[in-house]
């Protein structure tokens, strides 16, 4: 009798909990098989157009939705996607976005907000109508100049500083980082006017191997003040060079004094040879071992080679290895100018 109870017990337990979790199946509404069953869904609440949002500030974009985890939000322009604000964004209804861009292409008055599913893009809501984003200009007294990084090799994945100075700048400064031929940059961090140097840490998440980059420092307030760095590469493995910077010529013998200067990358040993060139040729070996950088060159005929001409160059080698160095731009050498009151006279002799 006990044993009969007690299979008795044991099939009723196990049919109990197989009903209960068949009606658990039945009943959960992200099952696309139940008849309960709320389809995906999104509806954005603010903005949805005709707002007037001023550069610079703080708006709340909100939204809500059904059976959505996470959220893309993006600005369109001209119906046209314009920058990415977020990317598989929690879906916690709502979004503090800082109206920044990297150039004026972000004032007008023809943008909406659009809110799609990380999980599927077909599921999405968007502004109405277009709203406007305008500025109130800071004056024409205030400048960015940037003076860091300077054009030369970084590795992904190094922190390097950038510097800058800026004069009657209101509110913060954005940084952004732009490719060769694009005018909008992908932004690295926004900071407030009142410093002058931020530590960017290239994050291989973020960015790709390239050989034209540009730093872009930009007014929150007023996108039209900004500033750019020269172009720059960015490698996963860095290898040793040299990269001669800019000659500003012409130069006259007997008379200048060349400034030559230098930046390398991976190079802590050795010396540097520094050759005048010509048309690609050795011309003059100006210093086998240079002790400085810079190193100033008084342009001498010393050399019957150095004579006034046009595609000169220098070139300056690494010490250890010769397939190491960096060519200047070509500049051209001038003839020395005779002060008219050294001129020599012939005075015939007298008989």
């Amino acid at each position: 009798m006990i044993m009969k109870l007690s299979r008795f017990i044991y099939f009723f337990i196990l049919i109990s909990l197989f009903s209960c979790r068949h009606d658990l199946e039945r009943t959960n509404p992200l099952d696309p098989n139940n008849p309960d069953y709320m389809p995906p869904e999104i509806a954005l609440l603010s903005p949805v157009g005709g707002e007037e949002v001023l550069l610079g500030s703080t708006i709340g974009i909100s939204w809500s939705s059904i059976n959505v985890s996470n959220v893309n939000i993006e600005l369109f322009k001209d119906d046209v996607l314009f920058q990415v604000l977020a990317t598989n964004l929690e879906n916690n209804f709502s979004f503090q976005w800082e109206v920044i861009g990297s150039n004026t292409d972000i004032l007008g008055s023809n943008f909406k907000i659009r809110i799609t599913s990380s999980d599927n893009s077909d599921i999405f809501s968007q502004s109405n109508n277009n709203f406007t984003i305008y500025q109130t200009p800071i004056g024409p007294n205030a400048d960015i100049t940037l003076s860091k990084p300077i054009s030369s090799i970084y590795i992904i994945g190094s922190t390097i500083e950038i510097a800058w100075n800026s004069t009657v700048i209101t509110g913060n400064i954005g940084i952004y980082l732009v490719p060769y031929g694009l005018s909008i940059g992908d932004p690295i961090a926004v900071v407030s006017s009142s410093t002058t140097t931020y530590d960017w840490y290239i994050d291989p998440q973020n960015v790709v191997a390239g050989s034209s980059y540009r730093i872009r420092l930009v007014s929150t307030s007023d996108p039209s003040v900004y500033d750019e760095s020269g172009l720059f590469q960015l490698t996963d493995n860095i290898t040793p060079s040299i990269i001669v910077n800019y000659l500003n010529g012409p130069f006259t013998i007997d008379q200048d004094v060349i400034p030559i200067s230098w930046d390398t990358n991976d190079i802590n040993t050795g010396s540097f040879m520094i050759d005048l060139l010509q048309n690609g040729q050795n011309v003059y070996t100006i210093n086998s071992a240079a002790p400085a950088n810079p190193y100033n060159w008084a342009i001498t005929t010393s050399s019957p080679l150095i004579v006034p001409g046009d595609n000169y160059t220098i070139k300056v080698t690494w010490s250890v290895d010769n397939q190491v160095y960096g060519e200047s731009n070509p500049f051209s050498l001038l003839s020395p100018v005779k002060d008219p009151r050294t001129r020599k006279i012939q005075i015939p002799l007298i008989k």
